[in-house]
């Protein structure tokens, strides 16, 4: 059997990565900068998982014009085709909407200032208000374990979700320039400093 070159480099890129990624977990953990949390007090404790995906004018898919094949859009603005522009993820358990945009920064002004903003202006999803960080019980609610891609997250609903680190909204209370991250390669939350550069992915309430 002959195996193409570039998909055995892009597979071996790929061990590579994350075999890296749980190396840099170890060594923050062992460098007593970072602090594991066990992933309890979720708000999705159900083991039930039931999503929509949300158009960037707000129709839920079914909806309006929110209806046949629609696009996931993670950029920062509808494309000419607005009303069938899939920007976020309803998740119908927690109640909560989340952005398909996603960017990466430092946690006091990009992912709380920066993005919130670029989302509020656009009018994301049909809101022009509310859009911040999740708490960590929010950003743990999207962990999935088990899944048959080998993901920790749902990329039917979540798609081009990096195994990486999200920042969330909380801080940790004993070192207030620490704060709580979700790493999407082993659905664990740590905590390292707000000034390092970490994916961020936004959420609101439904109302």
């Amino acid at each position: 059997m002959k195996y193409d070159p570039a998909d055995l480099q892009a597979a071996l890129n790929g061990v590579m990565r994350r075999a890296l990624l749980a190396l840099a977990s170890t060594l923050l953990l062992c460098s007593g900068l970072v602090h594991a949390a066990a992933a309890n007090g979720l708000l999705n404790d159900t083991g039930h998982f039931d999503f929509t995906r949300v158009c960037f004018d707000g129709a839920l898919e079914g909806t309006n014009a929110c209806t046949g094949t629609l696009v996931a859009n993670g950029t920062p603005s509808a494309s000419n085709r607005a009303t069938t522009d899939w920007a976020c993820t309803k998740d119908n358990v927690t109640q909560l909407i989340w952005s398909l945009q996603s960017g990466q920064g430092d946690w006091g002004n990009f992912a709380k200032l920066t993005l919130p903003n670029e989302h509020n202006t656009s009018n994301r999803c049909g809101f022009n208000s509310g859009w911040r960080p999740p708490t960590r019980s929010e950003l743990l609610s999207l962990v999935q374990r088990g899944l048959s891609d080998g993901t920790i997250i749902d990329t039917n609903y979540f798609p081009s979700t990096p195994s990486n680190w999200y920042w969330t909204n909380d801080t940790y209370a004993p070192v207030p320039n620490v704060a709580w991250f979700v790493s999407f390669y082993d659905g664990n939350s740590y905590t390292n400093l707000k000034t390092l550069s970490f994916y961020v992915r936004l959420v609101r309430s439904v109302k």
